[in-house]
């Protein structure tokens, strides 16, 4: 048997919702918007549709209902390092994080390297909606599920729009704290642009006019850049490459999908 080796390692936060989701983001634990129809008349491959929004890659009831769970095993490259990550959430439900009304989801990521033991990180998101925008508070480090270690607070609360049309953009100013830093305050300035509806092809397969999006995070260890795309409909994570320069050095890490599933249903394009 593969040994295991228990990572406690506070995540960086592209928002903390892109990368564990979110992430999962995550990344996607997004809004109810509803609204927002895509027109889909030009077929797979093609340009994006003015109408188009982001909305198109929401599963809300999914993300948004205590007791769903969701799967994604990712092939994962990060420099020269290969390995296989699985990443499984679970909707914990309504909950109060530092007096402010969220949506609790625990991920638990399984790294397994190409040689080299097993990595297993846990953490819990502490995320809103209001509209069509998903509101990260910040999340909770865990060296077990239950056993807190790390707490990060975000303020104002990291606001991520799936409200936006295809070439938009927002950005913000948010001051993140991890407590496990003796509360070190972090200024971080972020940007988020829905890039628009195209086909990506992973190991699962193609899939067709998936969202894509890129994010840019500056703050005072460096910068990190992330372009990625979520399915139609079901919001899965399919593909994220990411660079991150911090002193000089860059480090680009890509995922792909090797497959999902959702309620113990397979995902597929």
């Amino acid at each position: 048997m593969t040994p295991t080796t228990v990572s406690t390692t506070p995540t960086r936060q592209l928002g903390q919702t892109a990368a564990k989701w979110l992430a999962a983001l995550s990344l996607a634990v997004l809004s109810a918007c509803g609204g927002g129809d895509v027109d889909t008349s030009n077929g797979g491959g093609g340009g994006t549709p003015s109408s188009a929004t982001a909305s198109a890659c929401v599963n809300a009831a999914q993300l948004t209902t205590a007791g769903n769970t969701e799967r994604l095993t990712m092939a994962l490259r990060s420099g020269t390092d290969t390995a296989t990550e699985v990443r499984e959430s679970v909707v914990l439900g309504p909950a109060t994080y530092n007096g402010q009304a969220v949506i609790n989801t625990r991920i638990t990521t399984t790294t397994t390297p190409a040689s080299g033991p097993a990595v297993v990180d846990w953490s819990v998101l502490h995320d809103s909606i209001s509209g069509a925008t998903l509101l990260s508070h910040g999340s909770t480090t865990e060296s077990s599920p239950g056993v807190a270690t790390t707490r990060v607070t975000n303020t104002p609360a990291e606001a991520i729009r799936f409200d936006l049309k295809a070439g938009e953009s927002s950005s913000q100013s948010v001051v993140t704290v991890l407590d496990g830093d003796a509360g070190t305050a972090n200024t971080r300035a972020l940007s988020w642009t829905f890039v628009g509806l195209e086909d990506v092809t992973v190991p699962a397969g193609t899939f067709r006019q998936a969202c894509r999006f890129s994010s840019r995070e500056t703050d005072t260890t460096g910068v990190s850049t992330d372009t990625f795309w979520l399915a139609r409909d079901s919001g899965v994570l399919v593909k994220k490459d990411s660079s991150q320069t911090n002193q000089g050095q860059t480090l680009t890490t890509s995922l792909e999908l090797l497959s999902a599933t959702q309620n113990g249903q397979a995902v597929t394009p």
